[in-house]
């Protein structure tokens, strides 16, 4: 692709929810530059005063973008007004009726030939039958098309023509000038060819033409085959479900992605549902990766995928028993969310996923979580990170709109600005490496026949929750296990390029393939890649690791190649505790033990160090060149051992003490700190954390100044206790 694409790193979602004016707007995008962010994706969003794409919201768009070349910022154009993305604040419902979302609503009743459904099946038999000729009160199954007045059909190729002409156009009049350069992408937002809500399969006129059309045939009497289980529903479903996703895809995505190519921009954005269950998927979308391949960047949103313990390793799914904040789904599954997106980019060699990060997670939220979760997806190679959100204001209805605001809004603002460049850095490491991975597990399109009646009702006891969650803890086994491995769906198996042992897919290579057993491939796929070594649920054991380090199935392992073709590893502890790692680097390498938090680093060996020890949340990258000056690992975090406690005086927020400490501890509360040793920048801990503070002391007197700042919770939600709960000096024996 030869539009540049965006350097890694952060792109808040800036709600434009109030009455903007052109003093405010510079205010904040200068924050947001102090901050280190890389731009903002301007979003209108709920309590907005201005009206969306009046003459006046595109006065305060331009001179956003005048304000962000200044400074150096990049603007993404969010394309709607609030969400789902395509129907231009429901204008062109208004416009164009005709072009509503529709979904097919089924009951099970009496005939009514006065009402007769647009489509009724006899019950047992199930065939097909015209209410007016039968008896009134005879038992049925009947199907009646639903009109859905909050969203558009996207399979209609009309629907993007009238939604572009109402939005992009709009935008090109007025900033055109600042296209592909300080105006970088379009981002799309919930995207599907069914809304969220609807619990029944997707209709639309088009779709109904392009079935009959590619059956020779009338579809009604086929209809009760997406409900009921019959002869047809195998072929049926997955024909109806395919045949929606290339609709979708043909006639809505891809004309959004050429128009922004065509005018200088990235297209990417997310899906509605992209978090599963799959029951939710295939209803929706059908499958995430043929809409990842169209987008010039993959993305996803974490909203529903977060775990507050970090249990990424210890479970298949998330859900309200694990979450921050509890949501209506189950079933929602972050590592194949993740790896998917992932692997598509893998593949796009872009080295870049377009991550909605720490979305909805309320005022109440952990300040703590922020970074170790942020650290998560940037492993999963989410190196575009949108938090959810900068609000330009809290009045009004914008205090409750999907909570928190990580802007200038929290009291710790100050130490969060120094964060977003260290965390930012770290997705620059990852944006100029590669994947490593030689292994690709295949998930079959034919999880689409079992989307019935029970998937729609009842999802935990339908056969596709049975089969979805065999491959959602066959991932996790794999991630456990530390096998670096892809993840692509079947009908992303178009391109490949194939020799005698191995397949070839845009950058990737694989020699090693996984499938599961109790699900079919189609004969073509399978065909396809007869003849490459595969594996299935029962022998993932003898997939070899990429590092096999014993006792740690709840470490992250992530190895990447880099820009000097030198592979190094990402090591993240999400097991809940401290975690003492022992044994040789891959191949008896030597290498460098580097802190990119603390920018440290901390040993050189060819095994980890006696005492080495991993905080959970804590990581640490092998490799074999170092990126930071060094220090000894006994003053480093990562040595537990002996020690010595260090006597300290205090004078308000100002601590002495005499001669040369290791470790400097805090265990706060709902709150921050910058920790100043000596006169030293200021160092951030994030709730409960430890700076290594060796090299700032004198062998005489020392001083630390300790700044702390309660989180949002505190000034905008039910947090009461923000404080320091305990401040040690240790030296390490």
């Amino acid at each position: 692709m030869s539009i540049p694409l965006p350097a890694p790193g952060f792109y808040p979602f800036w709600f434009w929810n109030g009455v903007q004016c052109e003093k405010e707007i510079s205010y904040q995008l200068a924050e947001m530059a102090s901050s280190g962010c890389k731009g903002a994706v301007l979003h209108s969003r709920t309590g907005n005063k201005i009206e969306y794409l009046s003459s006046r919201w595109l006065d305060l768009v331009e001179y956003a973008c005048i304000e962000a070349e200044k400074l150096g910022l990049k603007i993404w154009l969010y394309d709607e007004d609030g969400f789902p993305s395509g129907n231009a604040s429901r204008m062109v419902q208004k416009l164009r009726p005709d072009l509503k979302q529709k979904s097919l609503h089924f009951e099970y009743g009496k005939s009514d030939p006065e009402h007769p459904a647009y489509a009724a099946f006899k019950l047992n038999e199930l065939t097909y039958v015209d209410e007016k000729a039968i008896p009134p009160g005879t038992p049925v199954l009947r199907l009646n098309i639903n009109v859905i007045d909050k969203h558009v059909d996207t399979l209609n190729p009309e629907t993007v023509r009238v939604f572009i002409n109402l939005t992009h156009e709009k935008y090109a009049e007025r900033c055109r000038r600042f296209f592909g350069n300080t105006i970088e992408a379009v981002y799309t937002d919930d995207e599907s060819f069914l809304i969220f809500s609807e619990h029944c399969p997707v209709w639309s006129e088009t779709l109904i033409e392009t079935l009959e059309n590619k059956l020779g045939r009338e579809v009604k009497p086929l209809l009760a085959a997406l409900i009921e289980d019959t002869p047809d529903s195998p072929w049926f479903r997955q024909l109806y479900y395919q045949t929606a996703q290339e609709l979708f895809l043909k006639n809505f995505i891809t004309p959004q992605r050429d128009w922004c190519r065509s005018h200088g921009l990235i297209y990417t954005g997310h899906l509605c549902g992209d978090e599963g269950p799959r029951g939710n998927a295939i209803k929706n979308y059908n499958s995430a990766g043929a809409y990842h391949d169209i987008l010039d960047i993959p993305a996803i949103d974490d909203y529903l995928l977060d775990m507050r313990d970090l249990g990424y390793l210890k479970r298949p799914y998330t859900g309200n028993d694990f979450r921050i904040y509890p949501g209506k789904l189950k079933e929602c599954y972050p590592l194949y969310t993740h790896k998917l997106a992932s692997s598509c980019a893998n593949i796009k060699g872009t080295g870049r996923v377009s991550s909605e990060v720490w979305t909805f997670l309320g005022w109440d939220m952990p300040i703590d979580f922020i970074e170790k979760q942020t650290l998560f997806e940037i492993s999963m190679l989410q190196t575009l990170l949108t938090p959810h959100a900068f609000y330009y204001t809290l009045d009004g209805e914008a205090m409750n709109d999907c909570p928190p605001s990580y802007f200038f809004q929290q009291p710790c603002w100050e130490m969060f600005k120094k964060k977003i460049p260290i965390w930012s850095s770290i997705a620059e490491k990852f944006t100029s490496s590669q994947s490593c991975a030689e292994t690709l597990f295949i998930v079959p399109d034919s999880l689409a026949q079992y989307l019935d009646k029970t998937a729609f009702t009842n999802y935990q006891k339908s056969e596709l929750f049975t089969y979805d969650h065999k491959i959602q803890m066959m991932i996790l086994e794999l991630m456990r296990n530390h096998v670096d491995f892809d993840i692509l769906e079947e009908n992303q198996l178009n391109n490949i390029k194939k020799d005698n042992n191995s397949i070839s897919i845009g950058c990737m290579k694989y020699n090693k393939l996984i499938v599961p057993s109790f699900i079919e491939l189609s004969s073509k796929t399978a065909t396809l890649i007869s003849g490459i070594e595969t594996f299935d649920e029962t022998t993932l054991a003898d997939i070899p690791a990429a590092w096999d380090i014993a006792d740690a199935q709840e470490l992250l392992v992530t190895p990447r190649r880099g820009a000097d073709g030198k592979i190094f590893y990402f090591l993240q502890n999400l097991s809940g505790k401290s975690m003492e790692l022992k044994g040789e680097f891959p191949q008896g390498k030597r290498l460098h033990i580097c802190d990119p938090i603390r920018r440290d680093c901390v040993f050189y060996g060819t095994t980890f160090p006696d005492n080495f020890t991993l905080a959970h949340g804590e990581v640490v990258i092998l490799q074999e060149e170092a990126d930071f000056d060094s220090i000894n690992f006994e003053h480093s975090v990562f040595y537990k051992n002996a020690v010595q406690e260090i006597p300290f005086t205090e004078n308000h927020d100002t601590y002495s003490f005499n001669g040369i400490a290791d470790i400097l501890h805090l265990e706060m509360t709902d709150g921050v700190a910058a920790v100043s040793i000596n006169g030293s920048e200021p160092i951030v801990l994030w709730g409960t954390g430890e700076i290594s503070v060796h090299k700032f002391c004198t062998d005489e007197k020392n001083t630390f100044t300790v700044d702390f700042q309660p989180s949002a919770g505190v000034v905008y939600g039910s947090l009461k206790n923000a404080r320091i709960d305990k401040i040690s000096l240790r030296k390490n024996l």
